[in-house]
């Protein structure tokens, strides 16, 4: 039988819920009255002067601090002399420890009858569904959820334990925007959470994803591109499919894999046409309209009809106060900087400040480090941090971390969205520390890694290699480091050392775009030429693949038909690789007058033709024929026409034909 976690509930929610159950065990309407001091009454049924009921509700993990709290309750329970008093706890009880509460409340609590512990409550909730599903967070904790969450490949997907998933449903705060996104998905089958940075899209995509994987939904996490979901995807199956900050979780990746764009504008077709499955992504607002300028195809109506945006605007008074009120009430800080909070009525000023942002409120009460500080000083801090967001990312920055671990930090910001290799990152600063004439100690990393673990950064061991992978401990940290190293000269260094290109090249932008850091107008000529002069030491440009992509990212704004940069384009076709991709044509088409002269320009189409199997490829093929007439001629000339038909390609009146 399923068991229900009372303590995922804050001791307003879990006050909320004894009142629902006991208003249907006893067929009675129970005022409930502001946060507060409560003078002993938490519910109160008082048809009458003479007939008054009061309740009291105590969230508690065991009957020894709920007796410790007891006893302060006794003499306020004397004092209103109420006819009858009901006590309802989380702590389970036993029958002595029962007792115990009624001969403390000798004379109000009539009979044990009237005190409800844990297991009650239990057998009352299961016994009324409507409770249930309106305490969402109850449902979704529960034995019998938890275990279909767990067992349909969540943990090991997602790395999230039962923990885990208990601290996220504690923090959560049920509002309009789950129950809209449920019935969209009921109507549609797919959504795309969008927003701007921190108002909660991650947060509601979880909630969601563990609802239907409480349903029973196979759960997918969609990682690197949208060709998992492809192989996974099972009609006659009730799966989930999870895709968060599908274009880039800080930056608008410069180039989706081959084709990514209309392959996720058909997995969205597909899902919509599916009874059995449920697509689930994310994104920035901005990085969405930045891919609607660069992939047309993403400019589609089927995402359109599938975007809900979320806006921190949107949510309620109501709504704010309690996701503040739940971040307090499950956070580790100090007493008395709530009590400030409450007695200085700050909260107010939280809650209605333009700023607010369900982000900022968990960095300022779960994910930082206050010692030595005044309550004063941390309730300054807070609203300081809403009046100049990142104040306090800058402050430890500059002031509480050392300078290696500031390095750290820079390099992990240009090694891109993704998790990185702990040992890759190792590297990075090994060679950026050689470059700084080895200004820090060997053991430098170590110490770094130690400093800003849990604060800054998250360090695991990947479920699928075992090797140890780092990120972010969130994303805002990403858009401090973005903001604050803009116009930085210290980024030389980076751009000097660093072992890869194509997620630095990501990071880094020439024009004002939203989330990338700014090259400074006189770096971007330094910039491009360290580029040039490292591309063949770059870890990721070491395959033919991975140089012509970088090539064709820098053709913008760099002449491959002078100097180094002519150099760097011979070697990367002058070596008999073959890419396949469209890049790698292209630059073939563009360069021909350059590349006819240095390389064996025949041979590289032979071999492009000899390795002729799928569709794209033909294409290309086509696509070089206006260019390379004379020698495609001479090549289909010499070639063995059985092969040809083979591959569905024919010669015919000096033209390419595809059958």
């Amino acid at each position: 039988m399923s068991e229900y976690d009372f303590l995922v509930l804050s001791s307003d929610e879990f006050e909320l819920f004894c009142k629902d159950i006991l208003e249907i065990e006893l067929g009675i309407k129970l005022e409930n009255f502001k946060t507060g001091k409560d003078g002993g009454i938490d519910l109160r049924y008082a048809p009458s002067d003479d007939d008054v009921l009061i309740v009291q509700c105590k969230r508690y993990k065991d009957y020894s601090s709920l007796f410790s709290t007891l006893k302060k309750e006794v003499a306020k329970v004397k004092k209103l002399k109420p006819d009858r008093y009901i006590l309802m706890t989380s702590a389970p009880l036993n029958p002595n420890e029962k007792i115990s509460i009624k001969n403390l409340f000798e004379g109000f609590i009539k009979s044990t009858g009237y005190i409800y512990g844990k297991d009650e409550l239990q057998t009352i909730l299961k016994n009324h569904h409507s409770i249930e599903r309106k305490h969402y967070k109850l449902w979704l904790s529960s034995t019998n959820v938890l275990s279909t969450i767990l067992h349909s490949d969540v943990l090991n997907r997602s790395k999230f334990t039962e923990e885990q998933i208990k601290e996220k449903i504690s923090l959560y705060v049920p509002n309009e925007s789950f129950d809209l996104a449920l019935k969209h998905l009921e109507k549609n089958r797919v959504i795309v959470l969008s927003g701007g940075p921190g108002v909660g899209k991650t947060t509601l995509a979880d909630m969601l994803y563990l609802e239907y994987s409480g349903q029973g939904y196979e759960f997918i996490e969609v990682s690197d591109d949208i060709n998992e979901g492809e192989q996974l995807f099972k009609p006659e199956m009730k799966q989930v499919f999870y895709y968060d900050d599908f274009l880039g979780r800080n930056f608008l990746n410069d180039k989706l894999t081959k084709n990514e764009d209309r392959r996720i504008v058909n997995f969205i077709t597909k899902v919509m046409k599916s009874d059995n499955t449920i697509f689930i992504m994310t994104t920035r607002e901005y990085i969405l309209n930045q891919a609607r300028i660069n992939y047309e195809l993403l400019d589609d109506k089927r995402i359109d009809i599938n975007k809900v945006i979320l806006n921190v605007e949107n949510y309620t008074i109501n709504v704010k106060a309690k996701i503040l009120y739940n971040h307090l009430f499950f956070s580790d800080l100090p007493e008395g900087f709530i009590q400030i909070l409450v007695k200085e009525r700050a909260y107010k000023k939280i809650i209605t400040h333009p700023n607010y942002s369900p982000r900022l409120i968990s960095r300022m009460t779960n994910e930082l480090t206050y010692s030595n500080i005044s309550n004063k000083e941390y309730i300054n801090s807070f609203i300081n941090e809403l009046d100049y967001p990142y104040s306090t990312w800058r402050h430890i920055f500059e002031n509480q971390i050392n300078d290696y671990s500031r390095w750290i930090l820079k390099l992990l910001m240009i090694m891109g969205d993704n998790e990185v290799l702990l040992t890759n990152l190792e590297n990075n600063f090994n060679a950026l520390n050689l470059y700084l004439g080895r200004r820090f100690e060997s053991i430098a990393f170590k110490q770094g890694i130690k400093e800003l673990e849990k604060s800054f950064v998250q360090v695991h061991k990947s479920l699928f290699s075992g090797k140890e992978i780092i990120v972010f401990f969130n994303p805002s940290i990403v858009d401090f480091l973005v903001q604050y190293n803009t116009n930085n000269i210290d980024i030389t260094a980076l751009w000097n050392t660093t072992k890869y290109f194509h997620p630095m090249f990501d990071v880094f932008s020439f024009s004002n775009v939203q989330g990338k850091l700014l090259i400074p107008e006189d770096l971007k000529r330094e910039y491009i030429d360290i580029i040039i002069k490292r591309l063949d030491e770059f870890e990721d440009c070491q395959n033919v693949d991975g140089k012509i992509q970088a090539i064709s990212k820098l053709d913008k704004f760099v002449d491959f038909r002078t100097g180094i940069a002519k150099e760097v384009l011979i070697k990367a076709y002058d070596n008999y690789s073959i890419d396949y991709s469209e890049e790698f044509v292209d630059l073939l088409i563009k360069y021909k007058d350059i590349l006819t002269l240095e390389v064996d320009i025949v041979g590289t189409l032979t071999m492009l033709i000899d390795n002729t199997g799928s569709y794209d490829r033909v294409i290309n093929l086509i696509k070089l024929y206006d260019f390379y007439q004379d020698e495609l001629k001479e090549i289909f000339n010499k070639i063995d026409k059985q092969k040809m038909l083979g591959m569905n390609v024919e010669w015919s009146h000096g033209h390419i034909l595809v059958k």
